[in-house]
């Protein structure tokens, strides 16, 4: 195991020591390596998402949110919300990274049953790699009433 050498006990390899305590946490260019700040918990939650004004209609994802961090990113969860409940049925979104769902079947997307306003999901694929985008389908908005004015929050670290 990695330590940092000990003044007076460590003569001769005191610079050995303390480069492969270093290399623990930092890249031979001296940069730390990100999985050394998430290891730590110094990685906080970021958010970002997909906002629909008004009444919403049932459409295909064509804004695209990119992953620009330079490291892969990993979804914790995806909370979708309604300021108007969908009435009659559920309300019902899909989010792709690359044009490719997230989730591993429909059960699993972000529902808001009918009269609900909120509900949180954890996605089945939650890498977010560096480079590549999410969008957001809106694949049912209920049969009644439609929901409006929905956000959908992706939350990562």
């Amino acid at each position: 195991m990695s330590r940092l050498p000990i003044p007076g006990s460590d003569n001769g390899t005191w610079g050995d020591i303390l480069n492969d305590y270093l290399q623990v946490s930092h890249n031979t260019d001296g940069t730390i390596k990100p999985t050394a700040v998430a290891a730590a918990g110094a990685l906080q939650n970021e958010a970002a998402g997909f906002f629909w004004s008004g009444t919403v209609s049932a459409s295909a994802g064509t804004f695209r949110l990119y992953n620009d961090s330079g490291v892969t990113r990993v979804i914790t969860k995806i909370r979708l919300t309604a300021a108007t409940a969908p009435t009659g049925s559920s309300l019902v979104v899909d989010i792709n990274k690359g044009g490719t769902s997230l989730f591993s079947s429909t059960a699993h997307q972000p529902t808001l049953a009918a009269a609900a306003t909120t509900v949180t999901v954890v996605p089945d694929t939650t890498t977010w790699e560096d480079g590549t985008y999410l969008t957001a389908d809106v694949d049912s908005v209920g049969s009644t009433v439609a929901g409006a004015d929905i956000v959908v929050n992706i939350v990562y670290t």
